[in-house]
């Protein structure tokens, strides 16, 4: 059976709101988003890779700006043999160290600077909820909710697994 999550993550990856924040912002998407369960905010303790699950189409070169897709075109192969080498790293919590070389340009740069197609995010925090019943994001209204209540400005990634 397969799950969807919609993931609410601070822009500034290090931040990390109160516990008193996290307990009412946990209650907040609860009570938004009713039909979701498992609703929860998490400190890794670290910079972690909040992914988007089997909903990454590519990657995008932050000097470049080349799409590095992942299921389509003759590259692909390739791309996924390279992205799936470095996402064997974010298990150690070692990303903010990471750097390594863009396959379009040869570039070397920091891992938390990769973009993504759909979104993702590096952050030490995340509030979740599994299968929110929406079909899209929160609405512009709705997440400046969150962000009041958090006290930062939120990045939202839909995963599906």
């Amino acid at each position: 059976m397969s799950s969807d999550y919609l993931k609410l993550v601070p822009a500034n990856p290090h931040y990390v709101p109160d516990d008193t924040a996290q307990e009412e912002a946990v209650a907040a998407l609860a009570a938004l988003l009713s039909a979701g369960s498992e609703c929860a905010a998490q400190d890794f303790g670290h910079v972690a890779f909040i992914d988007q699950g089997e909903n990454i189409e590519a990657i995008i070169c932050p000097v470049c700006s080349k799409r590095l897709p992942l299921h389509d075109g003759p590259d692909a192969p390739a791309i996924q043999e390279w992205w799936y080498g470095i996402a064997e790293q974010f298990e150690d919590g070692s990303i903010e160290r990471t750097t390594l070389a863009m396959p379009c340009c040869s570039r070397s740069i920091p891992l938390t600077t990769l973009r993504f197609d759909w979104p993702a995010a590096f952050a030490r925090f995340e509030l979740s909820i599994l299968d929110p019943g929406i079909g899209e994001n929160l609405s512009k209204e709705q997440l400046a909710q969150f962000e009041k209540i958090l006290g930062c400005e939120l990045l939202q990634v839909r995963a599906h697994y």
